[in-house]
C-alpha cells in the first residue's frame, strides 16, 4: 500500500546546569509528523498459475505474467498524527557515576477511512510518556558499563483490506527493552562495544477474520561493533548481531514459539577503509554484508537462504578549482549474489496469501563527485 510523510518536523535544545551540586546535561526536543496511508480502490491482486508444484525461494521459479486489473485509483484509507516533547537529563554524580533519564511525552492521533470516504475508525492518545533510564558507570577511563530499561509508545500496526475491521489502525504499542552492554577504547581511536538486550512489542495477526493483538514478539540478542582506526592506514566500522526472535501467545500451536519471519538469527555489516599515507588523497573501501537464512512463513517450514556481498569501492579527494572535491567509484554486490534483501509473511501482518520477497539489488556500478563551495 502507498504511503506518504505529508509532513515532519523535529527540534532540539542542549545545555549543561549545575543543579544541588551536580553538573546535569539537559536537553529538550520536539519531533512529530503526518502521515498518510493510500490505498487502491479496487484490488489490483492478481493470482498467478504455477506448475501443480511446491515452489520454493531458495529455488524460485517465474511464473507468467498477468495483465493487471484497474485501480480506480487511490484514496486515503488512514492518517497518522504524531508529535511528541522530549526532555533528557544526564546526572553526573562524579567521574565514574552517571545516571541518565529521557521521557517522551507523545499525542497520537489515527484515523481509518473507507474508499467512499467515511470514518470507519479512529483513536486518540494525548500525552502517553515514554521512560529510558539508563545507569552508566565508568572505572577506567577507557571502559564503561551501562544498563538501561525502556519503555516506548509506538503507533499500532494498520488492519490490511481483506479483514472485517479493514484499514483500522490499531491502539499503540507498548514496546519495552533491557540493556547492558559495555564500551572500551582499546586505543585513542579504537572503540569496542558490547551489548545483550531483552525486547518485547505486541504481535497483531488475524485469527477469525479480525486484525487484533494476540500475544507479542520477543526478541533476545547481542551485539558487538567495533569503530577506528585498526593501524594509521586502515579504519574498521561495523559489527555483528545475534537475534532470537520469536513469536508469543499467537493461540497457534504451529505458531507458537517460531521464529519471526524475515529476521535473521546472525546479521553482520564490515565498512574496511584504507588510506595509505603514501598515496596522499586515495583510499581503498571494502563492505562485507551477511544475513543468516531468514523464516519465509510463521510456520517456519520454509527458509530464504543466508548470503553475503560484497561491495568494493575508491575515493579520492583533491583540490579542484580552489574547493574540495571527493570522487567516489564504487561497485555494489560485486559477485552478483542473488538474494532477498526483506522477506514477510502476510499472515503474520494481517494479510493472508500477501506474502512478499524482495530482491536484493544485482551487481551495481557508481560514480560520484562531491564539490564543497
Amino acid at each position: 500500500m502507498p504511503q506518504f510523510t505529508i509532513g515532519s518536523n523535529s527540534a532540539a535544545l542542549n545545555g549543561h546546569i549545575r543543579l544541588f551540586g551536580f553538573l546535569n546535561d539537559v536537553s529538550l526536543g520536539t519531533n512529530g509528523f503526518i502521515n498518510g496511508q493510500y490505498s487502491h480502490k479496487t484490488s489490483i491482486v492478481v493470482t498467478l498459475t504455477g506448475t501443480g508444484q511446491t515452489l520454493n525461494l531458495a529455488d524460485p521459479l517465474v511464473l507468467p505474467t498477468k495483465p493487471t486489473p484497474q485501480s480506480g485509483g487511490l484514496y486515503e484509507s488512514s492518517r497518522v498524527f504524531e508529535q511528541s516533547l522530549v526532555f533528557g537529563d544526564t546526572l553526573h554524580f562524579n567521574d565514574q557515576l552517571a545516571l541518565q533519564g529521557v521521557v517522551s511525552t507523545s499525542f497520537l492521533h489515527s484515523h481509518s477511512y473507507a474508499a467512499s470516504g467515511a470514518l470507519t475508525s479512529q483513536d486518540k492518545r494525548d500525552g502517553v510518556t515514554s521512560p529510558t533510564v539508563s545507569l552508566i558507570y565508568k572505572p577506567l577511563p577507557a571502559l564503561s558499563f551501562h544498563a538501561t530499561y525502556a519503555s516506548s509508545i509506538e503507533q499500532g500496526d494498520q488492519a490490511p483490506a481483506n479483514v472485517t475491521n479493514a484499514n483500522q489502525i490499531l491502539a499503540p504499542y507498548e514496546d519495552k527493552l533491557y540493556e547492558v552492554g559495555a564500551k572500551y577504547a582499546l586505543t585513542h581511536n579504537l572503540l569496542l562495544t558490547l551489548d545483550a538486550f531483552h525486547m518485547t512489542r505486541p504481535f497483531a495477526t488475524t485469527p477469525l477474520k479480525t486484525f487484533e493483538v494476540i500475544g507479542e514478539q520477543r526478541n533476545n540478542g547481542i551485539e558487538a561493533f567495533v569503530q577506528g582506526e585498526i593501524t594509521r592506514d586502515l579504519s574498521l566500522f561495523g559489527g555483528a548481531t545475534y537475534i532470537d526472535a520469536r513469536l508469543l501467545d499467537s493461540g497457534n500451536v504451529t505458531t507458537q514459539g517460531r521464529l519471526i519471519v524475515g529476521v535473521p538469527s546472525l546479521k553482520s555489516d564490515l565498512v574496511f577503509d584504507y588510506h595509505p599515507a603514501f598515496a596522499r588523497g586515495l583510499a581503498a573501501t571494502f563492505t562485507v554484508n551477511y544475513e543468516d537464512r531468514r523464516a519465509a512463513t510463521n510456520t517456519n517450514n520454509s527458509f530464504a537462504p543466508s548470503y553475503v556481498t560484497i561491495d568494493p569501492g575508491l575515493r579520492y579527494s583533491l583540490g579542484l578549482f580552489g574547493h574540495h572535491a571527493t570522487a567516489r567509484l564504487q561497485a555494489i554486490n560485486v559477485t552478483d549474489e542473488h538474494y532477498y534483501i526483506s522477506i514477510a509473511d502476510g499472515a503474520i501482518v494481517g494479510s493472508p496469501g500477501a506474502n512478499t520477497a524482495y530482491l536484493g539489488t544485482p551487481r551495481t556500478y557508481e560514480a560520484s563527485l562531491e564539490f564543497d563551495f
